[in-house]
């Protein structure tokens, strides 16, 4: 299981089932950037309640694939299945778009209106800001 946003994704798993004889010791995690298959160790994590690890070090709108394995005092055991891709990104981001000819309605000394057709996204509108685009020196 992952969460995940720009700032970094954690990932949580459940110790093995089986502990090949010997109690876990710690855990192993990996990362790959996404579809490579060229995982690279990013954590050796000392102790068996330790399930958790957040990797900070990821580039906003990257993707990452991720494995863990348990280890005891007989060494590494089998890694996880792969974790991914996991996106590096906020679940909701900024849509930014430009509204041709919006057309002013309601005009009055203490406030004004625009009105405008909803442009076609990706998710639903959650708001709106209001802005006006930076000059243009020439």
């Amino acid at each position: 299981m992952a969460e995940a946003s720009r700032a970094g994704i954690v990932l949580q798993w459940e110790p093995p089932r089986h502990e090949g004889g010997a109690p876990v010791s710690g855990y192993v995690v990996e990362r790959a950037q996404a579809y490579s298959n060229r995982f690279l160790r990013l954590a050796h994590l000392p102790g068996a309640a330790e399930t958790t690890y957040r990797d900070v070090n990821v580039h906003d709108g990257y993707e990452y694939e991720y494995r863990v394995c348990a280890e005891n005092e007989a060494g590494e055991g089998p890694f996880s299945k792969v974790l991914g891709p996991v996106a590096a990104r906020d679940r909701f981001g900024t849509f930014s778009c430009h509204i041709h000819s919006p057309i002013l309605c309601f005009p009055s000394k203490s406030e004004f209106r625009f009105c405008f057709k909803t442009p076609v996204t990706a998710g639903p509108v959650l708001g709106w800001s209001l802005g006006r685009p930076p000059p243009v020196f020439s």
